[in-house]
């Protein structure tokens, strides 16, 4: 009787292991599934940071030909003006000239225009530059969780193991002077020490 409700100790012990060890798995696969997340959200990212330098890189371009536009047609009015200095009337070229201080003053709300837009574009790329790091310290520290995980549960499993072998170890001399002595207590014991060995190979197997 004392040999059966040990058995069963053991069994409900073994039980215990194996939910463990299936928590364990369902947890690592839970981290490896977030980091592919993580990782397809980086790339994501990244490509979306690719076509915002180069979106800026555009604006630059347009904006220092806006300035190259604005130097000559600020060359041209000053031409202008020297030479309606020379009219007293409301001539067709001061028409013309007017017409131009128009056309800068719009040229120059499109360059500070431009400009805002460049800004925008770079705190932008800043605040998606700390995402990307953030997520990247994320998911390295998640490997690393993963791999610490995983080295704690084969050290946990070879404790078990060599733990098992100790008992099966102890149960078998027993059974050996139980059989000299008392045969029907060595028989029990024997019996006692297959079911341990067959429990522990089906785990660590």
């Amino acid at each position: 009787m004392v040999n059966l409700g040990s058995s069963s100790s053991e069994s409900d012990s073994d039980d215990s292991v194996n939910e463990k060890i299936k928590k364990l798995k369902k947890r690592i696969k839970q981290q490896n599934k977030q980091s592919k997340q993580k990782d397809i959200l980086i790339q994501t990212l990244m490509e979306r940071l690719i076509e915002l330098s180069q979106t800026m890189i555009n604006l630059t371009k347009q904006l220092a030909e806006l300035k190259e536009e604005n130097i000559e047609l600020t060359r041209r009015l000053n031409d202008l003006m020297n030479e309606n200095k020379k009219y007293k009337e409301d001539t067709e070229d001061e028409r013309i000239i007017k017409k131009l201080i128009t056309t800068v003053d719009e040229l120059i709300d499109i360059n500070k225009q431009v400009v805002n837009e460049i800004e925008e574009v770079k705190e932008i790329k800043e605040q998606q530059n700390e995402i990307v790091t953030i997520l990247e310290e994320d998911n390295r520290r998640n490997k690393r969780l993963s791999k610490t995980f995983s080295n704690k549960k084969n050290f946990s499993l070879s404790g078990e193991f060599a733990g098992g072998c100790l008992v099966g170890a102890v149960l078998g001399v027993a059974a050996c002077l139980g059989a000299l002595n008392f045969p029907i207590v060595g028989i029990g014991i024997g019996g006692c020490t297959l079911a341990v060995g067959i429990v522990g190979y089906l785990i660590f197997k």
